[in-house]
């Protein structure tokens, strides 16, 4: 399958996120309503060319997909949003399937997806093309028992660059983590030490676990380390759920 701007190079590793997105989370961490976050999203999203998002449980193919799934969303088409459920899309989506099977985010268009599809998921392709959605991005977000949500973004022109791919990707994770907090409360079940808080705070900056080292005077292995444990502690599976985490619980500052 073709897959356009594979955001598979986006490292943990080296961060580097857009100022607009900490603005965003400002305002997350300050909603209290649906309609609050989802404005806040739609503004952030705005801003680099997406008009529509969506973020919803990713049902699994045995079991039915209802509105109770879709947590927010703006601009989505309702009509096609009605007729994924219906007719159980889910079972046969495309970009569905891709997201359960890997973490990183990926770009996407008709064009190139279409061809390399079978005839069920092709149906999917060109219904969702029928409504206007013909290219975005979609970001899985993996919790520490495997696939749990993702965010769908989509609009008229598609910016790939790093910085805009990363600024989606941070965005989209604490608005998961933000929704969530709502419905499972926090999972720090653990609270992070000092010194795991300066990597992790490093890290939101955009700094590689070596610059961190010489920042802080440790070793990269001791830098990766406190990464990991923050980890654990903080039911996180990578670097930029773990720095959303952080944020979303206060643990770090902006």
């Amino acid at each position: 399958m073709v897959v356009s701007a594979n955001i598979q190079d986006m490292s943990d590793r080296n961060l580097s996120y857009h100022p607009l997105v900490f603005d965003a989370i400002i305002r997350l961490q300050a909603a209290q309503l649906d309609a609050e976050i989802r404005d806040v999203i739609s503004d952030a999203l705005a801003y680099f060319g997406f008009d529509r998002f969506v973020l919803c449980y990713t049902a699994a193919p045995e079991r039915s997909f209802e509105w109770k799934d879709i947590l927010v969303h703006s601009a989505w088409p309702i009509e096609f949003a009605k007729e994924y459920i219906e007719q159980g899309m889910h079972r046969f989506d495309p970009l569905l399937r891709r997201a359960r099977l890997q973490s990183a985010p990926f770009a996407w268009s008709f064009e190139e997806f279409f061809s390399d599809c079978k005839e069920r998921g092709q149906f999917v392709l060109a219904r969702a093309a029928d409504y206007g959605l013909r290219a975005g991005i979609h970001v899985p977000v993996h919790g520490p028992n495997g696939y749990r949500t993702c965010m769908a973004v989509s609009g008229p022109r598609i910016d790939r660059s790093a910085t805009v791919r990363s600024a989606i990707r941070l965005l989209a994770v604490y608005a998961v983590e933000r929704v969530f907090q709502g419905i499972e409360g926090s999972m720090s079940a653990f609270a992070i030490t000092a010194r795991e808080r300066e990597v992790l705070t490093w890290t939101a900056a955009g700094k590689s676990a070596w610059e961190i080292g010489e920042i802080l005077k440790i070793s990269k292995r001791t830098v990766d380390e406190h990464i990991q444990s923050t980890f654990r502690k903080l039911g996180a599976v990578n670097r930029v759920q773990a720095v959303a985490i952080a944020m979303r619980d206060r643990l770090i500052q902006l």
